[in-house]
């Protein structure tokens, strides 16, 4: 029978008696949860050569489609999860996303390939429930390690993704890159069904449709708003309005999307406020930085490297990757031993230095590139452990699904504003437009801007961190979270 449990404690001793080594269990979500960071990593060396086969400046929506519907779906998704099963959950995210991917192969025109981007998007709650996952099916004492092994699958992912999408992309076609995916998506989600356990704590929830119909529509209108100019002021203030109501009804929802009484929380809110400068920062970097690597030198007006997707990932994403990796477990260990707010830090710091070369000028040569990507591999790596263990010894275990949900709700309706933000900062600045392959041509000028912007958001987030009182004692793996509200 399936069991609602309130603690931790009650529920680790009730479901970690499955006959699966923890070491299985995270190797298996690992794999499962790249391919939902490969939705990006393999995508994003191509968004030069998609801009051009679809004739459009407004590219960096190809991530702000998928974060803001993940933003809306992944937390009715979590809740469904605590109520039917984590497992199945993400099983059925995965189905979406292979179906997504499938369109996103296929789509003759841009509408249909956001289409096939939105439905991708579903494959993100693997981001949400793998941490569930694990709290549920391990140790407690497994925990902080587990939760450190999933950063870094999203490291690791940063470095294949960008690598493999490189290699077909320049080979094949940016289409390629989504055969890719569906195929890696069916092996993965056949092994997760074959060997991983679900676990039996079930939890009651309420689905909020309406706040979520409210919170998309919103932060939809605010991202209309940063790609057409012409409705910039109606399109602005109708976002506005409706994220004004939004919160008001949560106010008075029993079961919200956005818990009002979790966010009262100083640990949890504070957390929060750095998952927000962080979404910011990694929703407009991973359009930005393919766009700016990629973008070729013109005589006596630019002077970008032009590097092929191949050579972007060989020259960036794979520095990034590799750091992402190493520090992802690092993060996991550092948590454990000093507390998650040390690892948040080290993050924040990452970030903000790389930003603020970038919009000095600094990524004009290969080995300055290198660099940067070491930053910000540093950055992404200690990020995604540290907030989760922030989070996870922030609340109790009663409410860890919608407290996750709510972090990446922040992380990604900030991100995906963030990145059509940022879309719309270099798209005011297209140097040429090469007549026969469509080819778009951004200014540096545009792109200093832009990164100008995330150096800011990234300075706030490191503020935050500074004067964050939760995360300096070790992480428990949630052993005791309630007395972790101060």
């Amino acid at each position: 029978m399936p069991l609602d449990r309130s603690e931790l404690a009650i529920s680790a001793k009730a479901t970690t008696n499955h006959g699966r080594h923890p070491v299985l269990i995270v190797v298996l979500l690992v794999l499962l949860t790249e391919v939902f960071a490969f939705e990006f990593t393999v995508v994003t060396p191509g968004l030069p050569d998609m801009a051009a086969a679809f004739g459009t400046t407004s590219i960096g929506l190809v991530q702000s489609v998928p974060l803001l519907a993940s933003a809306v779906v992944i937390p009715l998704l979590a809740k469904w999860g605590d109520v039917h099963g984590k497992k199945l959950t993400l099983l059925l995210g995965t189905l979406l996303f292979v179906l997504g991917t499938v369109l996103c192969a296929l789509a003759p025109s841009y509408a249909l390939f956001l289409t096939g981007r939105g439905l991708e998007s579903f494959g993100l709650v693997g981001t949400v429930i793998s941490y569930g996952l694990v709290r549920d099916l391990l140790p407690p004492k497994w925990v902080p390690i587990g939760i450190g092994g999933l950063g870094t699958g999203f490291g690791a992912s940063a470095v294949l993704g960008p690598l493999a999408g490189g290699a077909l992309i320049d080979a094949f076609g940016f289409r390629s890159g989504f055969w890719f995916l569906l195929v890696y998506a069916v092996i993965t989600g056949l092994l997760v069904l074959l060997f991983v356990p679900e676990s039996d704590v079930r939890l009651s929830h309420t689905l909020d449709f309406t706040g979520a119909a409210l919170l998309g529509i919103g932060v939809g209108a605010l991202i209309f708003a940063s790609t057409v100019p012409a409705w910039r002021l109606p399109a602005a203030a109708l976002g506005i309005v409706l994220l004004v109501v939004f919160v008001l009804v949560e106010r008075r929802k029993s079961q919200p999307l956005i818990s009002m009484r979790l966010l009262a929380r100083p640990a949890m809110s504070m957390t929060l406020a750095c998952a927000a400068a962080v979404g910011f920062v990694v929703g407009s970097e991973a359009v930005l930085m393919p766009l700016l690597l990629r973008t070729p030198a013109i005589p006596g007006a630019e002077q970008g490297l032009g590097l092929s997707a191949l050579g972007y990932a060989l020259n960036f994403a794979l520095v990034m990757g590799v750091c992402a990796a190493a520090c992802g477990v690092l993060s996991g260990f550092l948590s454990r031993r000093f507390g998650p707010r040390t690892a948040l830090l080290i993050s924040a710091a990452g970030w903000t230095v790389s930003m603020c070369l970038v919009a000095a000028g600094f990524a004009d040569d290969r080995w300055k590139v290198w660099v940067l990507g070491a930053l910000m591999g540093i950055g992404q790596g200690f990020y995604y452990a540290a907030a989760a263990n922030l989070v996870i010894e922030a609340v109790p275990a009663k409410v860890q699904g919608v407290s996750a949900s709510m972090k990446y709700t922040v992380e990604q309706g900030v991100g995906s504003i963030a990145g059509a933000i940022a879309g719309a900062i270099i798209a005011a600045d297209v140097v040429k437009i090469v007549p026969k392959s469509g080819a778009i041509i951004y200014g540096m000028a545009g792109f200093q801007q832009a990164f100008l912007v995330l150096a800011v958001a990234a300075a706030v987030g490191l503020i935050v961190a500074l004067l964050m009182r939760h995360g300096r004692k070790p992480a428990t793996g949630g052993v005791a979270p309630d007395a972790a509200g101060d």
